[in-house]
Formats: C-alpha cells, sequence, structure tokens
C-alpha cells in the first residue's frame, strides 16, 4: 500500500492526469475502499473509472456499492455504457432486488444498449437468479445474436426451477454446447433428486466428447 500512497502524492504534487493513475492503480489494488477514496478525490471520474470500481465490489459481492455508485453516476451526469450494465444486473441478482433490477432494465433499454449479447446475457442470467424466468425467457427469446452463456444462464434459471423439462427443452435447441451446458443439465438433475437421468446425462457428455 505504501507505493500506492506515494503514486497519490505524486498525482497530486505533480499535477499530471489523475484519472489515468487511478485507474492503472483499480486494476491492480487489493484494497477496494482505499480505491474508493482515491476515487471520490477524482474530480471528473469517467464512466470506464466508475465501471473499474463497480466491477471490483461487484466481484466482491457487494450489491449495495454497486448501487450506490450507478446512483451517483446518474447524479453526476455521467452517462453508463453497456459494461456498466454487464456489472450492475449481477449486483441486482446478488441483491435479490427485481424493484432494482426492473428500474435499471428499463434504463439499459433507453439508454440504446440493448443490442449488446453480454449485457443481454447478464441480464437473462439476472432474471432467472431472481426466479423471474418469463422475463427472463422473454428477453432471450427477443435476443437476435445468443452465445453460450446466454442459453446456460436460462438452462440454469429452469434447472434452479424444478423444471427440468424446460431446462431439457432448450438443451436440445442449443447450436453448440460448453462443458458449462452439460454440467448445468447434470447438477440440475441432481439438485432435483433426479439421479438416475444425471447419470444418463453424465454418460451422453462423455459419450459426446468421444465424437
Amino acid at each position: 500500500m505504501s507505493q500506492l500512497n506515494r503514486i497519490h502524492a505524486q498525482t497530486l504534487k505533480k499535477g499530471i492526469e489523475y484519472s489515468k493513475t487511478l485507474i492503472e492503480e483499480l486494476l491492480r489494488i487489493p484494497d477496494i475502499p482505499y480505491a474508493h477514496k482515491l476515487f471520490n478525490q477524482s474530480p471528473y471520474p469517467t464512466v470506464f473509472l466508475y465501471n473499474k470500481l463497480i466491477k471490483a465490489y461487484s466481484s466482491q459481492n457487494q450489491p449495495r456499492q454497486c448501487l450506490s455508485l450507478y446512483s451517483q453516476m446518474l447524479l453526476k451526469d455521467c452517462p453508463p455504457n453497456e459494461l456498466t450494465f454487464t456489472f450492475l444486473f449481477p449486483a441486482c441478482a446478488s441483491f435479490y432486488s427485481l424493484l432494482h433490477g426492473k428500474l435499471i432494465h428499463t434504463h439499459f433499454i433507453k439508454s440504446g444498449f440493448d443490442f449488446d449479447v453480454y449485457a443481454l446475457t447478464a441480464l437473462v442470467d439476472m432474471y432467472a437468479k431472481l426466479g423471474v424466468l418469463i422475463w427472463a425467457r422473454q428477453v432471450f427469446d427477443e435476443m437476435t445474436v445468443r452465445d453460450i452463456p446466454t442459453w446456460n444462464s436460462l438452462i440454469a434459471g429452469y434447472s434452479r426451477s424444478g423444471d427440468m423439462e424446460g431446462a431439457l427443452k432448450l438443451f436440445k435447441l442449443m447450436p453448440s454446447r460448453s462443458v458449462v451446458s452439460w454440467t448445468t443439465m447434470i447438477s440440475g438433475y441432481s439438485q432435483n433428486g433426479m439421479y438416475t437421468k444425471a447419470l444418463q446425462m453424465f454418460l451422453k457428455m462423455e459419450k459426446d466428447k468421444e465424437v
């Protein structure tokens, strides 16, 4: 931490571009509260800088801080970008707040970022984890481009709700699968007490590897 303190002091003393130095240190610093302290002293925090801090808090499962930073962005007239929402949707899921998730979803659409597959996948995952599968499926169905994690998120949602039939239907529709796709199905069967089907799916996965 002493090195970071020296950089901080040099930044203030020499008047070099604060945000640039701060961003570089935020990428490495393990002490998020201290990084947040430096962030608060930046006169003009950029969306990139906000995203780094929101991502850091999200990775530490501190959704309140993520949502607080998002509110601060709006108050300071710093428009979010698609990456911001990619980090915010998981925070809403961790916070178990459908209200926050819906509000941020609305802002996401109004901001014009509802084309980004990564943000949309995070949105599908958020609704699935909050147990609102009808909305997760609606977002999924409206996506023009889906990647494997998008499919996996919805399959996991069906599995958590106990709808293994729905999960299997989706699994069979996948254009391609990853190991996570298979293990999500296997775990889903196991967690729902369907051990024979879990074993059958495992054997299918092993056979699929050989093809």
